[in-house]
């Protein structure tokens, strides 16, 4: 099991296929131009994250989100993620005080989700099935999904189950929007 907190993009891309996702598949992106300015980029910052590009604490994760809105970066959230290999069980109730959005299925670190880029050939079936997050509503709807994208693929990729949870910010009431 992996877990731990994740600084993301508020926004997922208004081209994607999956317009609300809000997956873990929405680092915030390296910049070069500010990285050869001075910029120390947290997620580069073995200070901030762990082995796995997670935030070590919940202080961490909103120190970045500092840095990363002084150095010009939109909107930001603060994720707590929970990465299940098959055969794992999710442990119950343990979000950090965060709000459940859903489930992804995606690789580990840098997190690309097929839920959040789904193949053409799964998306009638998989696409109305998601929630008003563009995440799956369940464990079991996750377990299956990665199931079927797996057979489709005809490949065996290290694929996680990640239950993702938003952590209110500093100054929210604690309900995503």
């Amino acid at each position: 099991m992996i877990e731990g907190f994740l600084v993301a993009l508020a926004e997922h891309p208004n081209d994607s296929i999956n317009a609300p996702y809000r997956g873990i598949d929405r680092m915030v992106p390296f910049n070069q131009e500010r990285w050869d300015g001075g910029f120390d980029h947290p997620t580069m910052s073995w200070e901030f994250v762990d082995e796995n590009l997670l935030f070590r604490s919940l202080a961490l994760a909103r120190e970045a989100v500092r840095r990363y809105q002084a150095a010009g970066t939109g909107a930001l959230e603060v994720l707590y993620v929970t990465g299940i290999e098959p055969g794992d069980s999710l442990p119950s109730g343990t979000t950090r005080g965060g709000i459940t959005l859903g489930f992804d299925v995606a690789g580990p670190a840098p997190f690309y989700s097929v839920v959040g880029d789904m193949p053409p050939g799964l998306r009638a079936a998989w696409l109305p099935q998601l929630n008003k997050y563009g995440l799956l509503a369940d464990l079991d709807d996750a377990q299956a999904f990665r199931d079927v994208y797996q057979a489709s693929q005809n490949r065996d990729q290290r694929l996680l189950i990640w239950r993702v949870a938003m952590v209110p910010s500093e100054d929210a009431d604690g309900v995503p929007e």
